[in-house]
C-alpha cells in the first residue's frame, strides 16, 4: 500500500508567509529628517532675531532697545545674550522680577557663562537682599571661579555680612592677582589684613 505524501506545499506556504512577516517586523525602517520646510523656518526666525538682537545692542533709547530685545526672544528664544540684555534693560527700570525671569532664561540657555546669576546677585544686592546676592555671585564663580565682578559682589557680601571665612580670604586672593582697578585694590587689601588679624574667623562655618 503506497503511504500518503504529507501536505507539505501549503505548510511550507504558510511558514515561509510567516517568516516574512517576521523579518518585515524586524526591519530597520528608515526615518527621513525634518522637512526643509521646518528647517527653513527655524532657519528664518533666527536670523530674524538675531538681526533684532543687533538693532537693540545699537539702540539709543533703552525703552525701544528692550522693546526689540522682547521682539527678538519672542521670534527665537535660544538667545541667551538677547536674554540677559533684557534683562539688564528691565532691572534699570525696576522691572525686577521680570528681569530676574530674563537672566533665568540666560542662565539657562548658556550653562558655562556666569554673567546672567552675577546679574541676579546684583539685583538682590541693589535691593537690600545680600545673604540672596551672595547665593547667586558663588553660582556664578561656580561657572567661572575667576570671574572678577562676581568674587567682588561675594567678597562684599561676607564682610557687610560680617560672615568672613577662609573662603573669603581665599576669593580675596585670587582678585587680588585679577584685579586692575587701584581703588578695588586697596580696598581688597584692607578687608585681607581685617579678616587676617580676626584670630577665630578660620573657625567659622562657611554660609550658604
Amino acid at each position: 500500500m503506497t503511504k500518503p505524501r504529507p501536505r507539505s506545499g501549503p505548510l511550507l506556504l504558510a511558514l515561509v508567509a510567516l517568516a516574512g512577516a517576521v523579518s518585515s517586523c524586524t526591519k530597520t525602517i528608515r526615518v527621513d529628517g525634518l522637512p526643509d520646510s521646518v528647517v527653513e523656518d527655524d532657519t528664518r526666525r533666527l536670523i530674524q532675531a538675531q538681526s533684532l538682537a543687533a538693532r537693540a545692542a545699537r539702540e539709543k533709547d533703552p525703552a525701544q532697545a528692550k522693546r526689540l530685545y522682547t521682539q527678538a526672544v519672542g521670534t527665537y528664544r535660544q538667545l541667551p545674550a538677547a536674554w540677559n540684555n533684557l534683562g539688564v534693560l528691565l532691572m534699570k527700570d525696576d522691572q525686577y522680577l521680570q528681569a530676574a525671569e530674563a537672566f533665568a532664561s540666560a542662565a539657562d540657555l548658556a550653562p558655562n557663562d556666569p554673567r546672567p546669576y552675577y546679574n541676579i546677585g546684583l539685583l538682590w544686592d541693589s535691593r537690600g537682599y545680600l545673604r540672596d546676592a551672595r547665593r547667586f555671585y558663588i553660582r556664578a564663580l561656580e561657572r567661572d571661579g575667576s570671574y572678577l565682578p562676581a568674587l567682588r559682589g561675594a567678597i562684599r557680601a561676607d564682610t557687610l555680612l560680617n560672615e568672613p571665612n577662609d573662603r573669603t580670604l581665599g576669593w580675596l586672593e585670587r582678585s587680588l592677582m585679577l584685579e586692575a582697578d587701584p581703588e578695588w585694590q586697596e580696598w581688597m587689601r584692607l578687608q585681607k589684613v581685617r579678616i587676617e588679624s580676626q584670630p577665630l574667623f578660620r573657625t567659622r562655618e562657611q554660609p550658604e
